[in-house]
């Protein structure tokens, strides 16, 4: 965002559900970037391989970040074990619910996103045709007005990649934004610095197309196209939220 610079002594947790290395860096990297943070400010927390943190750690950073994950779904999840491959979506609900009860600011984006929706009672599925591609995001009237989203055009190109969605909205989240294939593809909750994007909002248009490389179980429906007001949306939150 022109004028915007990150808080110097603000502190990121990126919780990421990633298996592969490279990917895992990659989202790193992209959250950094967007944020317009120096690297060290981001610490990275693979859930596939650690704990999830408590709550109390995790709200010792000032932001926590729940990013995407290709090869896991949160319409799954029975397991409560993290290591040796269980799956971590319910210590992740938890932490999800802590967050709220402790106003600390929280935003998630695809898994993420999905996972917020869960953790307030909404349904998530498994959806097709898949949104893949550069697709149109629209803000609905209450986005318009959202202190994240408020001055950006009302439809705006955004990067989707994504197998599930939420289908029906708890009633502890309010719609921002949707898609031809997506109704919530922004969610927040009222009153709170608790937010989720269906849509990357940090892949530009050559990041999607990377990212693309490396799932190929993804097939490309929309072509790519730039993103730049969909990958404002990080650092709008920041801006927001963080003091």
């Amino acid at each position: 965002m022109n004028g915007y610079r990150f808080p110097a002594s603000a502190r990121v947790l990126l919780l990421q559900v990633r298996k592969k290395k490279a990917v895992q860096a990659h989202e790193h990297g992209c959250v950094v970037t967007q944020l317009g943070a120096d690297p060290a400010q981001v610490a990275s927390h693979n859930v596939l391989f650690e704990k999830v943190p408590t709550v109390a750690r995790a709200s010792a950073f000032d932001l926590v970040i729940l990013g995407g994950a290709a090869d896991h779904s949160v319409c799954n999840g029975d397991e409560d074990g993290q290591d040796g491959g269980d799956d971590p979506v319910l210590p992740l609900l938890e932490l999800a619910g802590g967050l709220f009860e402790r106003h600390r600011p929280y935003f998630g984006f695809c898994y993420g996103h999905q996972l917020l929706g869960r953790a307030f009672g909404g349904r998530v599925e498994t959806v097709h045709p898949d949104e893949v591609g550069t697709w149109d995001v629209e803000l609905t009237p209450k986005g318009v007005l959202d202190p994240v989203f408020a001055g950006l055009p009302r439809s705006f190109p955004a990067q989707l990649g994504h197998h599930d969605a939420i289908t029906e909205l708890p009633a502890g989240l309010v719609s921002l934004a949707s898609s031809p294939r997506c109704r919530h593809q922004a969610v927040r909750v009222p009153d709170q610095p608790i937010y989720g994007t269906q849509f990357h909002p940090e892949l530009t248009m050559d990041d999607m197309a990377k990212r693309l490389s490396d799932s190929p179980d993804y097939r490309l429906e929309k072509p790519l196209r730039p993103s730049p007001e969909a990958n404002e949306v990080l650092a709008r939150f920041a801006r927001a939220y963080l003091r």
